[in-house]
């Protein structure tokens, strides 16, 4: 499959996805009022992430609380991408700085600091110590309908021993801001229409407010403790992060068939409600392919494994297949889609070939293999000296178990061995009762007879309670 081109926006500090190429953007000049510096999204129901435990990737909208979203995330499980998107680079660039914050800051005071532009006193930071923690898996953000979060007067405290510092905010954020008892009155020009609000630390009460309150969320998200807070900056120095200046309504789809096998934690904010898709085009058909991707099974590809975090506010209801909380329904992936799943996440390195001896599926998938920037070849082929060079990951598919004679099968392995920093080996059970009646299986001792121990050995299970397929893993032995 071929890297997707798009449009980046690069930040040398922070690292990019392999799988991503094309045009790149300079950070725009940050200094006006074209994108938000904070979220009003608000996230009630804990959030419960099922399924593996490794391998994730994160993929959204590039709101600020997409942090406090991934903060969630990683509380739960770990990743393997970061991925923001947006149509505004100055979005972008301001969440590429939000992060840089977070990555300077000793800890969260530091960060609320470099955020609202002055100095928090003893007095503010006593406030935020007595600010509840929310719930495990819950999201602050703006509320209305007189459903009051009881923080107004913990907030009016902080303000009251926070120190502004007016023309470092001009300078930071090109916009003039007012002081009021409860947060900061500023300005902003963004698709929502909202034109003027109150930069708030957590209260988010509409009815407290003249204008609509958008707020840092403390105690929830990355600001909930001091731990997430850390775990967070380890995260975003570990994971490779990109920032992709494209529509999210066109770009989602391509995106997430590229990580099909992988479970996706995905970030939408409130861009699938009915007030987007009455204004941008795309909107509803984005969200009918989540709704298929998330509910089809084998025959029908890809079977994605999606986890959709949205505020919930929106007036679009998330349905069961999506979720991500109780009441999950998803259909269980296939086999295919399972075993794949476990060869993905092995894969290493950019050049990469699967191999196979049935022509058929080459011509149903397209002559395009199913795992990302991976090369898709026959054996005949390979046979006839057609497989150039050294590759980082060499994938041998059911070739045994597909007619291949086990001594043809066992003189290619040290020829794939001497060719791959990785060779990865996936193979029928000769002991599984799904082929007691098939000949010619090849086991993991012959294998081993000829390539010596492995790095690892998996038995991957079918539809039924015994292994179905193995998967051996070999490095090259001089690396």
């Amino acid at each position: 499959m071929e890297k997707i081109v798009c449009n980046l926006l690069i930040d040398k500090a922070l690292q990019t996805d392999v799988t991503l190429e094309g045009n790149t953007i300079a950070s725009p000049d940050l200094a006006c009022s074209d994108y938000y510096i904070l979220s009003n999204d608000e996230v009630r129901r804990p959030l419960t992430l099922q399924g593996p435990k490794e391998g994730w990737i994160f993929f959204g909208i590039a709101s600020p609380h997409a942090l406090h979203a991934l903060a969630e995330v990683i509380r739960q499980c770990s990743l393997e991408r970061i991925a923001f998107v947006d149509t505004n680079p100055l979005q972008l660039g301001h969440l590429i700085r939000l992060i840089h914050w977070i990555l300077d800051a000793k800890d969260r005071i530091d960060f609320l600091q470099s955020l609202f532009c002055g100095e928090i006193t003893s007095d503010g930071q006593q406030a935020l110590r007595e600010i509840p923690t929310a719930p495990p898996g819950s999201i602050r953000g703006a509320r209305q309908g007189h459903r009051d979060d009881n923080l107004g007067e913990l907030e009016e405290r902080f303000w009251r021993g926070f120190e502004l510092e007016n023309d470092r905010f001009l300078a930071t954020y090109g916009r003039e801001v007012e002081r009021r008892p409860d947060g900061l009155l500023t300005s902003q020009r963004t698709i929502g229409e909202i034109d003027q609000c109150i930069l708030t630390v957590a209260c988010g009460t509409r009815e407290r407010y003249s204008q609509w309150p958008f707020t840092a969320g403390f105690g929830s998200g990355f600001l909930r403790n001091e731990h997430i807070f850390s775990q967070l900056k380890e995260t975003l120095i570990s994971v490779p992060i990109s920032f992709i200046a494209e529509d999210f309504s066109t770009f989602a789809e391509p995106f997430l068939s590229v990580y099909r096998y992988h479970p996706i934690a995905l970030w939408t904010s409130n861009l699938l409600d009915d007030w987007f898709s009455d204004r941008i085009d795309g909107i509803d058909k984005l969200r009918k392919s989540l709704v298929q991707l998330a509910s089809q099974v084998e025959p029908y590809f890809p079977e994605l494994d999606l986890y959709l975090i949205q505020d919930e506010r929106s007036s679009w209801h998330v349905p069961p297949t999506l979720r991500a909380g109780r009441g999950r329904r998803r259909p269980r992936l296939s086999i295919h889609t399972r075993t794949f799943r476990e060869v993905s996440h092995r894969m290493v390195g950019e050049k990469r070939v699967e191999i196979v001896n049935v022509p058929r599926w080459i011509d149903q998938d397209g002559g395009t293999s199913k795992l990302s920037c991976t090369d898709y070849m026959l054996l005949t082929e390979v046979q006839q000296g057609h497989l150039e060079g050294s590759y980082d990951t060499i994938f041998l598919h059911i070739l045994a178990g597909h007619g291949t004679p086990v001594n043809q099968f066992l003189e290619l392995l040290a020829l794939m061995r001497n060719r791959a920093r990785r060779l990865l080996i996936l193979e029928h059970h000769r002991w599984s009762p799904d082929f007691w009646s098939t000949g010619g299986l090849i086991t993991p001792r012959e294998i081993r007879a000829v390539l010596g121990q492995e790095r690892e050995l998996l038995l991957i299970r079918g539809d039924r309670p015994w292994p179905r397929n193995f998967l051996m893993v070999y490095d090259d032995s001089r690396t």
